[in-house]
């Protein structure tokens, strides 16, 4: 079946001969559904986020040469613009579907900068839903590492175009002054145009210091309440300015907390509130790791930093807005969304304390790193988690899922004329004491100083000490045996070098990480059948 051109619905235009004025256009006399149907055909909605500095100017040579902007060659989807010139009708009708239903950006670094803005009729701002305004931004332009190497939650990252960077914007400065008087000038044309509950407006200013950040948010007060909005005011984290983020995009969306009504949670079945604790803060989107300083509770934001939903050729456009690693607010980011650990669960009463600790520790997966000193509480027992002040025993039997992480100091507590690790055998003795084996999957991941300087074809290992790591191993493994009915338990080696693309291990440690497991677990035992998952597959 053959597509038909839109132009086909059009009378057809000649120089030869001059349309009838009787002609009639037959788009017109179909209903507005179909009209907007054939719009959307023609490729007037993107469903990317339109660059409107370079859109423009995409087949100009002249600034597909610049080096200072990333995007100087994309190819940007061509648009059916003679829409436009159809008639009013036609002009009216993609007018609002263009600006209204396609996301814009705006760069003030760009080719014509924040002048677009300024240039655009009041009419045609109000038709536009979603605006991201880049006034100055200091970070790399694909990702958000900034001049040098940086880590915002979301990845270490090197920049690739250092030239594209601003620098920290001062109102000091005669440049910092002209930027902020034309974005006063933006915001009083944007509260003339936009129209309440309409506008999702998403900014990045990154600014020198706190006093110039306070005159990015101040005009945006004349602004209607807008659907949504995301603030960034510095590259770097800083309290006051991350605060004044906030509480302006708060402002801006006239946000309010939304109070449930009182709710009789205690008298429904202790089953039902456990299914519906889950749901809460108290389980974390990965794996809680514990070392000797500090729990580190939820560092994964599943968003990106990204204010909106994105696809990667927008990730660019669309930039970080990361709660912790910048001084920005979003709502999308889930480091706003819980940040820290839910500890006013816990003090609500008793029995929702009770409730609350058994779906903390069983529904979450922690990371034990070893250390090497011992941690005791204030009872003076041996803590499972050294260098946190207090772990509650009666919580321990609620833990589901436990890995232990030594590094190559703890191992050599191990080796020959060395005292067994007090550390480990007390934390071994205290799970056995106070743990439900039965629901326990229980892990081990040891880290060999050898295998830690490179890959297998780099490292050179010998009898004596493949045999002297062996006999470390079983001696770290011994005090486990005494764990009797554990759910599971799996053993990794430095399992990220111990494999090639063919399948092979190169020195054996797949065979030696049966054997531990089987000193546990008994003969037969197949790790890899109960659930056991590769740490880095390297196996083709």
């Amino acid at each position: 079946m053959s597509q038909q051109r839109i132009t086909l619905f059009f009378p057809v235009l000649s120089t030869k001969k001059k349309t009838s004025v009787t002609a009639k256009c037959h788009f017109l006399q179909l209903p507005y559904l179909f009209r907007r149907r054939i719009y959307y055909e023609a490729g007037l909605v993107s469903g990317k986020t339109i660059h409107m500095n370079l859109w423009a100017t995409r087949g100009n040579p002249k600034y597909n040469e610049q080096e200072f902007h990333p995007y100087r060659n994309s190819r940007f989807a061509a648009l059916p613009l003679s829409l436009f010139a159809v008639c009013r009708m036609v002009h009216d009708e993609t007018t609002k579907i263009f600006y209204g239903e396609n996301r814009f950006a705006v760069s003030r670094r760009a080719p014509r900068g924040l002048r677009i803005l300024e240039r655009f009729s009041e009419s045609t701002l109000a038709e536009i839903k979603l605006l991201i305004v880049w006034i100055n931004l200091e970070s790399c332009d694909s990702l958000c590492c900034g001049h040098r190497e940086r880590k915002c939650g979301n990845g270490y990252v090197h920049c690739s175009h250092p030239l594209s960077h601003d620098e920290p914007m001062s109102h000091t400065s005669i440049s910092g002054q002209a930027i902020i008087s034309q974005w006063q000038r933006i915001c009083v044309k944007l509260s003339r145009s936009v129209l309440p509950g309409q506008l999702k407006l998403y900014i990045i200013c990154d600014c020198e210091d706190l006093r110039t950040a306070k005159m990015i948010p101040e005009p945006l007060t004349t602004l209607p309440i807008l659907r949504d909005a995301a603030l960034r005011l510095r590259r770097d984290y800083d309290e006051q300015a991350q605060g004044l983020a906030e509480n302006t995009v708060l402002r801006l969306t006239n946000w309010s907390p939304k109070l449930a009504p009182p709710f009789r949670f205690l008298d429904l079945p202790k089953e039902i509130q456990l299914h519906i604790l889950k749901y809460t803060d108290l389980v974390a989107d990965t794996e809680i790791t514990c070392n000797s300083n500090q729990m580190v509770y939820n560092i994964a934001c599943p968003t990106g930093g990204t204010a909106i939903p994105s696809t990667d050729p927008d990730t660019a456009l669309l930039k970080c807005f990361c709660y912790s690693g910048h001084s920005a607010f979003t709502f999308r980011c889930h480091h706003y969304k819980r940040l820290g650990f839910p500890s006013a669960i816990f003090l609500v009463n008793r029995k929702i304390r009770d409730a609350a600790t058994e779906v903390f520790y069983g529904s979450n997966s922690f990371v034990v790193s070893m250390s090497s000193k011992t941690s005791r509480s204030i009872g003076g027992d041996i803590s499972i988690l050294p260098g946190l002040k207090r772990f509650p025993k009666y919580a321990i039997r609620f833990i589901t899922t436990l890995r232990f992480e030594i590094d190559p100091l703890e191992l050599r507590m191990f080796g020959p004329g060395a005292a067994r690790g007090e550390v480990w055998l007390d934390t071994v003795e205290l799970l056995s004491k106070y743990g439900n084996l039965a629901v326990l999957n229980l892990e081990i991941r040891l880290a060999e100083e050898l295998y830690a300087l490179g890959r297998d074809t780099q490292a050179k290992a010998n009898t004596n000490y493949t045999n002297r790591m062996l006999d470390i191993y079983q001696k770290l493994v011994q005090p486990v045996t005494a764990l009797l009915g554990l759910r599971n338990f799996f053993v990794h080696l430095n399992w990220g070098t111990s494999c090639i693309g063919s399948g092979q291990a190169l020195d054996g440690r797949e065979q030696v990480e049966r054997r531990l497991e089987e000193m546990v677990m008994g003969e037969g035992y197949d790790a890899w059948g109960r659930g056991k998952v590769w740490r880095i597959d390297l196996r083709g």
